[in-house]
């Protein structure tokens, strides 16, 4: 029994998750239109090097999701992995993740896109778990506030190196497709650029 770990963005789905999510959210709370203006001064900080990624994330996630509730989040949830998903999943890829459950192994999901909709996802799935960036709640609102670091590039290693130790390791396969994913494939005994 392995350990595999799949990156989501670009790797089991053909595109990027979070934009289209945080898009989603509009159609309910129409009003966040107005909170977008602040993302253009933060584009502009980002591009003069003066915000990390993470802090034009955490922009993002503010203006777009700042004081949803979790009945909110469920809703979208449920629209967003069950009409959206399906059309931009890659289907061969999500056959290997298959495979590796059918052979008994443990199959992760390690991502930078957020928990609020990959655990649901990785529920769906029956994966056995992810490895995410994690969003703070505060009195049953979501603040848009990331709790730790962006789960990407380094992160992504460190968190799989905090959940497993190096004997889990051996034999493990990761999956990925950018980047962001080098560090986790550098990790893992076998890890396949897809």
């Amino acid at each position: 029994m392995a350990l595999a770990f799949f990156d989501l963005d670009g790797t089991l789905t053909k595109f990027d998750t979070f934009i289209p999510y945080c898009l989603l959210s509009l159609l309910y709370r129409p009003q966040q239109i107005f909170a977008l203006n602040s993302l253009l001064k933060e584009f502009i900080n980002f591009f003069r090097g003066r915000i990390e990624r993470q802090d034009l994330k955490e922009a993002f996630l503010v203006a777009f999701l700042e004081g949803a509730r979790r009945n909110e989040i469920d809703r979208w949830n449920k629209i967003f992995l069950h009409f959206f998903m399906p059309w931009i999943i890659r289907k061969e890829v999500l056959e290997i993740v298959r495979q590796h459950q059918q052979d008994g192994d443990r199959v992760y999901m390690v991502s930078a896109s957020p928990d609020i909709y990959l655990e649901p996802l990785s529920r769906l799935w029956k994966l056995d778990g992810v490895i995410c960036t994690v969003l703070e709640w505060k009195d049953g609102y979501l603040t848009g506030r990331i709790l730790g670091r962006n789960c990407q590039g380094e992160e992504k290693a460190r968190r799989i190196r905090t959940l497993f130790d190096e004997s889990e390791l051996v034999g493990s396969i990761g999956y990925g497709n950018s980047d962001g994913d080098q560090q986790l494939l550098k990790l893992v005994t076998f890890g396949m650029k897809i």
